[in-house]
């Protein structure tokens, strides 16, 4: 686990008034009416994180783990059909809960709930209550690992 160089996440959601039973043993539902989802602000959103940062204040609180620097290497929102995102996301390691609260935050940011420029906030105050809530494990995928020399 420690080795790792990078990670890749995957995180599927949707978003609909309907829930949908075939759908939410793998993803998470965002229950609202499509058009009130700005995919567009959302994804550009995304782009303060890329980077070295201190991901400290996109973590759950009471880890005790010291250094919280980590670099996200690429972060994507794609749309997968009406309804159906996935974020993917890689980096050199991540935080505890730090990809569910980044989804979190994300679709608050998409709905309008949050300004677009709330990753931005969070990062530069440390201030984890500026964002959204930690959102299910389900819809989290761990897609790919890669190490030294493998």
């Amino acid at each position: 686990q420690y080795s790792a160089k990078e990670k890749t996440y995957n995180y599927h959601f949707y978003v609909s008034r309907q829930k949908h039973p075939l759908k939410d043993r793998f993803s998470v539902n965002i229950p609202y009416d499509i058009d009130q989802f700005n995919y567009q602000l959302a994804k550009d959103s995304l782009s303060v994180l890329l980077g070295t940062h201190d991901l400290k204040p996109l973590s759950s609180t009471g880890s005790k783990i010291n250094n919280t620097v980590r670099t996200i290497y690429n972060i994507d929102l794609i749309k997968e059909n009406d309804c159906d995102f996935t974020l993917i996301i890689t980096g050199n390691g991540f935080l505890y809960n730090t990809v569910r609260i980044i989804v979190g935050t994300l679709a608050k940011i998409g709905l309008g709930q949050l300004p677009s420029d709330t990753f931005s906030q969070m990062l530069n105050s440390g201030k984890r209550n500026l964002g959204g809530m930690t959102y299910p494990p389900r819809g989290l995928f761990l897609m790919n690992v890669k190490y030294d020399n493998i």
